[in-house]
């Protein structure tokens, strides 16, 4: 009787591990994203051939967990040519008024593994030109940001004489 019963014991064992066993899903290892404004507000004047540069310092806040595939997107607003977008880590590409940044892998204060984001635009209105996006990974939250730059209207060529 011992036998039977360290056998069936066994073979309950077995079956709880063989293929018909369903082990629980593994929880996703989340991280969260920071994106700072690197530059502070500036002005520009419209017509004098200064671009708007917006700057933002991307990194993520876990010693222990990286933040993987992360992409910083950004629309463009209205009254601006795309001139320039740039990256310390992964590449930037712009098509159809968004710039999408690639960066890859970030690990919190590892040099190598943040981001600066530089996004150059030049302006053809004057006003406030606000730049929006956000930033993800594979294992993050979505981070949204939002920038605003200001556009002054061109100087007056108009010059009084007196005679």
């Amino acid at each position: 009787m011992k036998i039977f019963i360290i056998l069936f014991v066994l073979m309950l064992g077995l079956a709880a591990t063989g293929a018909n066993a369903q082990e629980p899903s593994p929880t996703p290892v989340m991280t969260s994203l920071a994106v700072f404004n690197l530059l502070p507000p500036a002005t520009v004047r419209l017509g004098s051939g200064q671009d708007i540069q917006y700057g933002f310092f991307i990194g993520q806040d876990s010693y222990t967990i990286p933040a993987n595939d992360v992409v910083l997107t950004a629309k463009l607003p209205a009254g601006v040519s795309f001139v320039s977008a740039t990256s310390t880590h992964g590449i930037c590409t712009h098509s159809d008024g968004v710039v999408t940044c690639n960066l890859g892998t970030l690990i919190r204060y590892y040099p190598d593994y943040t981001a600066i984001v530089r996004i150059y635009l030049r302006p053809t209105v004057a006003g406030a030109v606000t730049i929006t996006g956000n930033i993800k990974g594979s294992n993050t939250l979505n981070s949204a940001f939002t920038q605003t730059r200001m556009v002054n209207p061109a100087k007056s060529r108009i010059r009084a004489r007196f005679f």
